[in-house]
C-alpha cells in the first residue's frame, strides 16, 4: 500500500544469485563455443599439436588443433524469457559483440529494447536464428507448453540450448 502512494520510490535491485545464473548461462555458452571440455582433454593427455603454438600476430590460439572453435563476438545468441535472469545475461554477453535476440510473453518497451540491445522475436525465431539458445522462462504453471516440439524443431543440428534456471517439469 504504501508503495503505491504518490511519491513513493520502488525499486528492484538484482539478487547476487540470479547475477550468478546470468553469470552461469554465459559460461556454458563460452564453453561450448571454445569446445572447453575436448580442449582440456587434449592438453591433460598430451595430444595437442606443439608446432601449432607459433604466435600469429602475436598470439598463439587453438594449439589443440580442435576443428569448429570460436567464441561470442559476432554471434547471434538467442534468450528466451528477458525477465531479470534473461535480461542480466542479454547485457553480459552484448559486452562479447554477440547479437541479442530474444522471445517472451509480452515483447518489451522499445525504449527497453533498445537500452538493452535486443531484438525481439517470435518464440520459434531465436531457435532458429540463434546458435545458441539459453532458456530463462521461469517455471510457471501458464508457462507449460510454451515451448514445444514445433518450436524446438527449429534448432538446427549443432546449435544449443541451455536451460540454467529454475527446476525442469516432469514432462520437460
Amino acid at each position: 500500500a504504501a508503495a503505491a502512494q504518490p511519491g513513493s520510490a520502488v525499486s528492484c535491485v538484482p539478487r547476487r544469485t540470479l547475477q550468478y545464473t546470468a553469470e552461469h548461462a554465459i559460461l556454458l555458452m563460452l564453453a561450448l563455443a571454445k569446445r572447453l571440455i575436448e580442449a582440456d582433454a587434449s592438453v591433460r593427455a598430451g595430444t595437442w599439436d606443439r608446432y601449432r603454438v607459433h604466435p600469429e600476430h602475436g598470439v598463439a590460439y587453438n594449439y589443440t588443433g580442435i576443428a569448429n572453435l570460436s567464441g561470442l563476438f559476432s554471434k547471434t545468441i538467442g534468450i528466451i524469457g528477458l525477465g531479470e535472469v534473461g535480461s542480466l545475461a542479454a547485457v553480459i554477453v552484448r559486452g562479447f559483440g554477440a547479437r541479442v535476440v530474444y522471445a517472451n510473453r509480452n515483447r518489451l518497451a522499445a525504449d527497453y529494447e533498445q537500452r538493452l540491445g535486443v531484438e525481439f522475436m517470435p518464440p520459434d525465431r531465436p531457435l532458429a536464428a540463434a546458435g545458441v539458445v539459453s532458456l530463462h522462462a521461469n517455471n510457471l504453471t501458464e508457462h507449460r507448453g510454451s515451448l514445444g516440439t514445433r518450436h524446438f524443431s527449429q534448432l538446427q543440428l549443432g546449435r544449443h540450448l541451455l536451460h540454467t534456471d529454475g527446476r525442469p517439469q516432469a514432462d520437460e
